[in-house]
């Protein structure tokens, strides 16, 4: 019998969004022979703790379903032994501060449930997100675990058969498929519709700032037009989906499933940058490993949180800080494309190696694609005024700031991903968790 984990991090009250989860948990034990561990790893405190401790309490225990909640304290000791037993005392430090830093950083909780899931004995990792609801149709949830244990690490050939629609290459068949994701309905998945109402042409400035330089204007545009709007408002009317290729722009992390990669290639642990945690989605899409796409999409919202002035400066920067990394990762997933089915091992597993050498000539870039951008969004934002133009003049005390931190998550990148394989083998050996 296989095992899962479905996985939620979270660092705000979520009751609901938990007790979502443990109902995904129980219709996957009901309709798939698998056992499920449930992890959430929260990192809220007070009476946002209270609630989601108690939410988890609230559990029924049922046959092939475990719940395994870990606060910061637990999260810490399990670290802490996993950094220990892989021998890497003397990294101690920098180890703990990258996987456990202070503040927002997307990637870092992730990885911790990547090594959580393995200590688990879970080759496959099902990421929910907090600020996200499923959808419900005539009653009825509709979960996304259906299409991702249909169709997840099993041979693509083989997959062909249970969906509507199949893309792939001859040499991709015999692959195992890799990722299974949706997208999402309801709000933007960054919060960029403000701007957007203000002025359409800085919005439509801003966002291009993302399109690879290789893209037609037709394409440009087609870009911005689809960009943070996932399925836009089409709710859920039957299943469908496609094995392919998956277009790191069509799944959403609060939607997704990887198979092994992320035991191969951690994602950026960059803090405060908003979709660091897409690295692996554009790597298995550039390494040609198969995945399907499908419409279980979940209901997005924005918490309240975000609308007030210090949530809007905090996610602003967060924005700005993702348009700043560009500098490396368009490089980075420009050369992954270039290698294409080189990135594999005979077996169809990532070759670490090669990825990390990717990751480490982004390195040698200069910083003037950064410079660049950061002009264009101070710039920009002074133009939208109130709030935008209090933000471009922080943007412009910090530019210096802003550039020297893009780099050294960049370096924390290439450290964690060098010793990677080693917290994996000794996150297998844990026992006491």
């Amino acid at each position: 019998m296989k095992k899962i984990c479905l996985f939620l991090p979270t660092n705000r009250e979520c009751a609901n969004a938990i007790g979502l989860m443990i109902k995904e948990a129980k219709y996957a034990v009901d309709n798939f022979d698998v056992l499920v561990h449930v992890l959430i790893l929260d990192t809220s405190s007070g009476d946002e703790y209270k609630s989601n401790l108690e939410a988890v309490k609230q559990y029924d225990q049922v046959n092939k379903v475990s719940v395994s909640y870990f606060d910061d304290k637990r999260q810490k000791s399990f670290i802490r032994n996993v950094i220990y037993d892989a021998k890497q005392h003397d990294v101690m430090a920098r180890l703990l501060a990258i996987m456990l830093p202070e503040g927002c950083s997307y990637g870092a909780c992730t990885n911790r449930g990547f090594l959580i899931s393995t200590a688990f004995g879970c080759d496959s990792i099902h990421r929910r997100d907090s600020d996200s609801r499923l959808q419900r149709v005539n009653g009825e949830y509709i979960f996304p675990i259906y299409q991702e244990l249909r169709s997840l690490s099993q041979n693509a050939h083989d997959v062909s058969g249970k969906v509507d629609y199949v893309t792939l290459l001859p040499e991709q068949e015999q692959m195992p498929v890799s990722l299974v994701g949706g997208a999402f309905i309801g709000a933007m998945s960054v919060d960029v519709q403000e701007m957007q109402s203000i002025n359409s042409d800085v919005y439509e400035t801003i966002v291009s700032l993302d399109v690879p330089d290789c893209y037609s204007e037709a394409q440009r545009k087609e870009f911005v037009e689809k960009s943070f709007k996932g399925n836009g408002i089409e709710r859920f009317n039957g299943d469908k989906s496609i094995l392919c290729s998956v277009d790191p722009y069509a799944v959403d992390m609060c939607n997704v499933s990887f198979y092994k990669v992320h035991q191969k290639i951690p994602l950026p642990p960059a803090k405060s940058t908003i979709a660091s945690d897409y690295f692996l989605i554009h790597m298995i899409n550039s390494s040609k490993l198969p995945g399907v796409e499908h419409n279980r999409h979940i209901d997005n919202y924005h918490t309240p949180e975000r609308k007030t002035d210090d949530g809007f400066f905090d996610y602003q920067i967060r924005l700005v800080k993702y348009y700043v990394s560009l500098n490396y990762f368009g490089f980075i997933f420009s050369r992954l494309d270039e290698l294409g089915l080189e990135l594999l091992d005979h077996d169809y597993q990532v070759n670490s190696e090669v990825v990390l050498g990717v990751i480490e000539e982004s390195l040698k870039l200069d910083q003037e694609t950064a410079k660049k951008t950061l002009n264009i969004i101070i710039k920009e934002y002074a133009k939208l005024g109130g709030r935008y133009e209090k933000l471009s003049r922080i943007i412009s005390d910090r530019f210096s700031e802003l550039l020297s931190e893009a780099k050294s998550d960049m370096e924390d990148f290439i450290f964690l991903t060098g010793v990677w394989s080693s917290l994996i083998n000794s996150s297998k050996k844990q026992v006491s968790i």
